[in-house]
């Protein structure tokens, strides 16, 4: 992108001082730009790891049967039997 503009630019303006300025100006704005988006995706990634979790231990509180036939589940898909998954299975207090 700072090529095309500064291409561009060139065509338009004899100055070759304001055609290197846009230049490193749109590589600045642009560094910035995946620099805040970057944060934000990693601030929204945590705080839907945080929700996720707060939803898994109010479910694992509140309905506890279906949470383990919901572990049991996945761990059929592994190729587990029931037996096999049974030790696996966690039954304490959420943390």
């Amino acid at each position: 992108m700072p090529f095309a503009l500064t291409a561009g630019l060139s065509g338009a303006i004899t100055s070759t001082s304001i055609i290197v300025t846009a230049g490193l100006a749109e590589i600045i704005a642009g560094s910035i730009a995946m620099g805040l988006g970057g944060y934000l995706a990693a601030k929204t990634d945590s705080e839907h790891y945080i929700s996720e979790r707060r939803r898994e231990l109010r479910e694992v509180s509140e309905m506890p049967g279906e949470e383990a036939q919901e572990v049991a589940e996945i761990f059929r898909a592994y190729g587990l039997s029931d037996q096999q998954s049974m030790p696996l299975r966690w039954t304490g207090t959420p943390a």
